[in-house]
């Protein structure tokens, strides 16, 4: 099973291909191109035969409590780390996918739900006294902006790059 990665700013993205200045927020550039998706083989063929979309909130699309977005990591070794360790399965697959679009990049180290709340802050789309967001806010403000997803260095998984990609920026192939 392969997942083929192409990243293309939109119109008036502010992609002029470059990867953005280093240690800033936002980098616009086609800095991706194949990106893996860690999970169980029985998640794998659902995804096949039914899509992304379609799967969001089953177990290994989106194995956080989040079932808006799908996470995948520019790193195979990456994904496989994820998959022999999160899935409960002794069947851990990695699926290959392609993401179209610019993901907004958080520079720090930090687990997934800081890096939504990073956004959501920066964004004015979060609750300050509560700290609360929504996914579905997060989801739409990025399409809004431009964005397939968020960038972080997820420290749930030793500092490894990560996205958090809205499934329908992301596309299966078969291999």
């Amino acid at each position: 099973m392969k997942i083929i990665v192409k990243t293309k700013g939109g119109p008036h993205s502010g992609n002029f291909d470059h990867a953005g200045i280093p240690g800033h927020q936002g980098g616009s550039a086609p800095t991706i191109s194949t990106v893996y998706h860690g999970t169980t083989r029985e998640v794998a063929k659902y995804m096949q035969e039914n899509g992304l979309a379609s799967n969001t909130s089953r177990q290994g699309i989106s194995s956080q409590a989040n079932e808006v977005f799908t996470f995948v990591s520019p790193s195979k070794t990456s994904a496989t780390f994820y998959a022999k360790g999160n899935t409960r399965n002794a069947d851990p697959v990695v699926v290959k996918m392609q993401v179209q679009g610019k993901l907004y990049e958080v520079q720090k180290r930090m687990a997934d739900y800081e890096a939504f709340g990073n956004f959501a802050r920066k964004h004015g789309i979060i609750d300050e006294k509560t700290g609360i967001y929504d996914y579905t806010v997060i989801a739409a403000k990025l399409r809004e902006l431009g964005y397939s997803g968020i960038s972080f260095k997820d420290a749930n998984a030793g500092g490894r790059i990560a996205y958090a990609v809205l499934p329908e920026f992301l596309t299966l192939s078969k291999e």
